[in-house]
């Protein structure tokens, strides 16, 4: 049998609906990480560092991000000249380097974690908590299932 017509546009508005709504929120992220002069971006980056101790290979800020190795090296390069991170060789192999959160890399970034906090509170505040639980149990599940056809298709192209 196959997907029908009126199937085939259903998939599609959810599709859009979740790509505006995701839009939406990205926009009003950068409009108030913009007062902290930062961008999602630059946030999510030096996030994924602290989360992991203060210090990732750039492939793995790249998977973390979800975000391309060019993307991440050229973020990268910024972060660096704002004197928020170092790069170092990577002790564990030669052939790559760490980049590493400076003090002053620290103190910006735990400054945007409240600020993050309640812009994620003012965003989500028309869901009661039952909603939030839900919806982010699916998010994690489409997340998890669109990653493996990520993987799929990245082997095709390799």
């Amino acid at each position: 049998m196959g997907i029908s017509r009126g199937d085939k546009k259903r998939n599609l508005n959810f599709i859009m609906s979740f790509i505006r709504t995701f839009d939406v929120l990205n926009r009003y992220l950068e409009l108030e990480l913009f007062k902290y002069k930062t961008s999602p971006i630059r946030f999510a980056v030096m996030n994924a560092m602290i989360v992991h101790g203060g210090q990732m290979t750039p492939t793995a800020i790249s998977k973390w991000t979800y975000r391309s190795p060019r993307t991440i090296t050229s973020m990268l390069d910024s972060l660096e000249q704002d004197g928020l991170i170092r790069r170092e060789p990577n002790t564990k192999d030669r052939r790559s380097i760490n980049a590493v959160v400076t003090e002053k890399g620290w103190e910006h970034t735990s400054k945007l974690i409240p600020a993050v906090d309640r812009i994620d509170q003012r965003a989500l505040s028309c869901l009661s908590e039952d909603e939030l639980n839900t919806l982010n149990n699916i998010h994690k599940k489409l997340r998890k299932h669109v990653l493996v056809e990520i993987d799929k298709s990245n082997a095709g192209t390799q």
